[in-house]
């Protein structure tokens, strides 16, 4: 996540939190003592076949994600004591919260979820959130990367947070947890500097102390074999040269970038989208400085919306990107990211750039690979900004009652929890040249075809991944599970119109005055997944399904719920998880998805 920007194409949108915001909930830290991380034992790796440990001596044939570490919570024994992005400071609770996608916690121990004033869940489950100042939830997150095959973290340090001193400890606690969790799974980290928030005149300077004497000195981080290298030297990134709402002049950057150099430090560079070309929010003469770099990493969050304007960019401005910094010896990565959103602190349409499931984020990680370039993921844990590629709330059944939250199924498909680990995943050995290129999602909605019925929220504790290969979407339809998520409740028309196009989907035939009379009730009263589940189970649905293939169905299921024919990778998706048994599933989350209300006057 940066700081905030306006949504030009030059720009793009945000690394995160506007400045003022960002540093008065810095200012608002308690005056807590600095506390070390703490020392409690990291549980067990989760279920399923973890990735090698990655070589940590060449970084531009890795993949990594930009990782925050940020979230604090009151009570968590951290130096801040309160919560911080969560919310502005104080306890989140209805209206008051900062962030757009809803994690789902059932891999965290309990002890390192907090309770929010936030209403119980739809399921029922109480509203807790985690905290970033644990070894046990920095753990969890390696853990996942190295289950899915991501290769590590770029670790963000804010330069205008090196002066607060509560705000700074806590940092520096996160960041000794990141060695320790990457050393612990084979993992790589490295710092990147965000200069957002900095000193306009001093930002350099503060820069300088705190990699001698913290990141080198105090932390050591660059001592670990984790730590990322390339042509045996240690990586830095620093985010932020050119932008206009960002400190420092060309001469400034160009001095910092030949500093770190004469100290045998590989440096990358995260500027403007359009770098090259210049435009609004871009500060002009910084060529010079870019030429200086050994990477360029141009920050496409919110620069593209559609695979249309995906394919155009990569002919067009990334092209000349490519082209200009291969004459000159610079390495080139693409940031690429699986959707935006932040309606919930600053404002805007929800589920702003839609993540289409996995779509979206698919189309730039193969124009990646036909580029030739590396990647760089926005981001592992930005719940803030709806970019996070970490677990999140699989339905709303699965977060707080009375607040909006983005959830997985938002685009109408069911997706598992960890569905962009394992696609991130899937999208690092495509760009590494590990798997052959392919143009469509290569993962299945949800790993083995099973079904948790609770949404993807709840509490610590709980599974892992793993994944079996999904049955071919061929043949007949086979059985299909039962689902218990919460639903929403609907006006009396508004449940007898489903009812309709329920019968209409699964059995063919306008449903009966029984029919109705019984389920529609049903359905107002938000019990939608028990009518779904009775009528996908029913004998009559028994008798029909052994006549359908899954392609059949689930046409059927676009053309009676949504009043449209299915787009390809749609069909396909649906397709699949009528093949593993998940259409319930999948009828529920086109029901509850925004272009049913759309359509529906919902």
């Amino acid at each position: 996540m940066r700081l905030a920007r306006t949504a030009t194409i030059a720009c793009s949108l945000p690394r995160s939190t506007l400045v003022a915001c960002c540093l008065l909930w810095l200012c608002a830290a308690c005056s807590a003592s600095e506390t070390t991380p703490a020392d409690d034992p990291s549980p067990p790796p989760l279920g399923g076949k973890a990735d090698a440990v990655v070589d940590s001596g060449r970084y531009l044939d890795k993949v990594t994600a930009g990782y925050q570490g940020w979230f604090s919570a009151r009570g968590d024994g951290s130096p801040l004591a309160h919560f911080t992005h969560w919310s502005a400071g104080g306890v989140p609770h209805a209206g008051h919260v900062r962030f757009e996608l809803y994690p789902d916690l059932r891999d965290y121990d309990a002890a390192d979820l907090y309770p929010t004033d936030l209403a119980a869940h739809r399921d029922g489950t109480p509203a807790r959130l985690f905290s970033s100042h644990s070894s046990r939830v920095v753990s969890t997150h390696f853990r996942w990367m190295a289950q899915h095959g991501i290769h590590g973290v770029g670790l963000q340090r804010f330069v205008g947070e090196l002066q607060n001193g509560d705000t700074l400890r806590f940092r520096n606690g996160v960041a000794r947890m990141v060695r320790q969790a990457a050393e612990q799974h084979g993992r790589i980290f490295y710092i990147e500097y965000d200069i957002s928030g900095g000193d306009a005149l001093r930002w350099a300077d503060h820069v300088k102390d705190d990699w001698t004497r913290v990141i080198e000195g105090e932390l050591a981080l660059t001592a670990s074999s984790r730590y990322a290298r390339q042509d045996a030297k240690p990586v830095v990134m620093i985010w932020g040269f050119g932008f206009a709402d960002r400190p420092g002049n060309a001469g400034q950057s160009s001095a910092l970038v030949e500093w770190f150099k004469q100290r045998g430090v590989f440096v990358g560079a995260g500027v403007p989208y359009a770098w090259l070309r210049g435009g609004p929010g871009i500060k002009a003469g910084f060529l010079d400085t870019y030429g200086r770099v050994d990477l360029i990493q141009p920050w496409a969050v919110g620069a593209v919306n559609n695979d249309s304007e995906i394919d155009r960019d990569f002919r067009g401005i990334v092209a000349d990107d490519i082209a200009w910094t291969r004459a000159r010896g610079i390495a080139y990565q693409r940031v690429i990211f699986p959707g935006f959103a932040w309606s919930n602190w600053n404002g805007g349409a929800r589920n702003q750039i839609p993540r289409r499931a996995g779509r979206f984020f698919w189309r730039q990680a193969y124009q990646v690979r036909q580029a030739g370039i590396g990647a760089f993921i926005a981001m592992f844990d930005e719940y803030d900004e709806g970019t996070a590629i970490a677990k999140a709330a699989e339905s709303p059944s699965a977060t707080p009652a009375d607040q909006y939250f983005l959830t997985l199924d938002a685009d109408g498909t069911a997706l598992s929890s960890d569905f962009y680990l394992r696609l991130a995943g899937a999208a690092t050995r495509m760009i590494a040249g590990q798997a052959g290129a392919s143009p469509t999602v290569p993962v299945p909605p949800y790993p083995d075809g099973g079904n948790n019925n609770n949404g993807g929220g709840g509490g610590g504790g709980g599974g892992g991944g793993g994944g079996n290969t999904p049955p071919p979407a061929t043949g007949s339809v086979p059985a299909q599970q039962r689902i218990a998520d919460t639903s929403p409740t609907f006006s009396s028309a508004a449940a007898q119109t489903i009812v309709d196009r329920l019968y209409r989907t699964l059995l063919a035939r306008a449903a009966d005055a029984s029919g109705s009379g019984a389920y529609a009730p049903m359905v107002a009263q938000g019990r939608l997944s028990e009518v779904i589940s009775a009528l996908i189970t029913s004998a009559p649905f028994e008798q029909r399904r052994a006549t359908l293939t899954a392609a059949a169905l689930a046409a059927d299921f676009y053309r009676e719920i949504l009043d449209r024919a299915g787009d390809a990778a749609g069909l396909a998706s649906t397709q699949q998880g009528i093949a593993q048994g998940l259409g319930a599933r999948f009828l529920r989350a086109m029901i509850l998805s925004a272009e049913y209300a759309s359509n529906n006057a919902l």
